[in-house]
């Protein structure tokens, strides 16, 4: 069975989320500063049909330090609990994965994933995208939004 997953990397490691999960993806936009009180790996907000969404930065989450940007791409994730966008560093693509889970990727390929993103990462998957070998780790999302990470508005 394929499963689709929306992949992007942060600090040149290969994450996803599963394409059920995906509004949008929006690039070099403004956002509002950080409300106060949100917790630190909140960026800014998002204003979209009148409504403010939180927007997580996936960098500070990790540890790592934000990139010098004034613009941001992010991807819009819509959960049951609520809505609310996460900061990438570069879009890849949407793409389908013959269905192969694995607890652990291959010693070779987690050389880049900080131990600080282990907890964020429900699973990965392995398969073939555009004829390549690719593993990618796939977000727990509900654990993202569970935790108070991200208090959608």
């Amino acid at each position: 069975m394929d499963r689709r997953y929306l992949t992007f990397q942060v600090a040149k490691a290969a994450y996803g989320i599963p394409d059920t999960a995906f509004g949008m993806y929006l690039c070099d936009k403004t956002l509002d500063p950080r409300p106060a009180g949100t917790p630190p790996a909140v960026v800014g907000t998002f204003n979209l049909a009148h409504r403010e969404f939180l927007i997580l930065s996936l960098r500070r989450l990790f540890g790592l330090p934000d990139q010098k940007a004034k613009q941001f791409d992010f991807v819009w994730i819509k959960l049951p609990q609520g809505t609310f966008g996460i900061v990438v560093d570069t879009m890849d693509d949407a793409l389908s994965f013959e269905g192969v889970l694995m607890s652990e990727a291959p010693e070779d390929t987690i050389v880049e994933v900080l131990e600080s993103a282990l907890p964020y990462i429900k699973t990965v998957v392995s398969g073939h995208a555009q004829g390549v070998p690719k593993y990618v780790r796939v977000l727990d999302l509900e654990l993202l939004f569970a935790q108070g990470t991200v208090q959608a508005a």
